[in-house]
């Protein structure tokens, strides 16, 4: 007889049909390794997509900064940016498409019981600096410098709206405030290849 993958994991013994013809054999072997594949990506997982960031005309790095879908970048920009009275909210005048591979730690995809997320809870940013009281030590500690992601609710916007945030070095302190001794002690998410590590989640 043959063997096929069974959900969750090992091989289940099919009827006895006789000899096999290639295609069902090929067939079967494609299915074991799909089922191997899915075994291997459960956990936090490596993951590369497009983030959108409202800003002005001045260049900076995205660390210690929110970004969002293209339509929670859209949102942003209806909302908080585009008043009546002049000039613009923090003088934005462009939108900026960024392509960020991340992997964020174990302790989040089993910080949650059940859930398993692939992100962490999603922490305010401004200036540089995570808004959030103790941030550290409730989430950075515990957690790593991790990817967090928030979903906008009750938005009529196409898409999924939904607002990230993107730890760097310090992010306690505001842009001016960060020391040196800061940044070496609290690096921050960003690495050249994400490995879930607790400062290598995001590039």
């Amino acid at each position: 007889g043959a063997y096929g993958a069974a959900a969750g994991g090992g091989y289940r013994r099919t009827p006895n049909k006789g000899k096999l013809s290639l295609e069902e054999v090929n067939a079967e072997a494609e299915e074991a390794e799909e089922a191997e594949e899915g075994a291997k990506t459960t956990g936090a997982k490596t993951m590369t997509f497009y983030m959108y960031r409202a800003q002005s005309g001045e260049s900076y790095p995205i660390e210690n900064n929110n970004l969002a879908t293209l339509s929670g970048v859209m949102w942003y920009v209806h909302n908080e940016v585009v008043r009546m009275s002049c000039p613009r909210h923090y003088n934005i005048n462009r939108i900026l498409r960024f392509k960020v591979t991340m992997h964020n730690p174990e302790e989040v995809y089993n910080g949650w019981g059940d859930k398993h997320p692939q992100f962490g809870p999603f922490l305010a940013f401004d200036h540089g600096q995570c808004t959030v009281p103790n941030a550290t030590a409730n989430y950075f500690d515990k957690y790593g410098y991790y990817v967090g992601c928030q979903t906008q609710h009750g938005k009529s916007y196409p898409g999924e709206v939904f607002w990230y945030s993107l730890p760097g070095p310090c992010p306690a302190e505001k842009l001016e405030e960060k020391s040196w001794w800061c940044k070496v002690t609290h690096p921050g998410g960003q690495c050249g290849e994400p490995d879930g590590g607790s400062s290598c989640t995001w590039h």
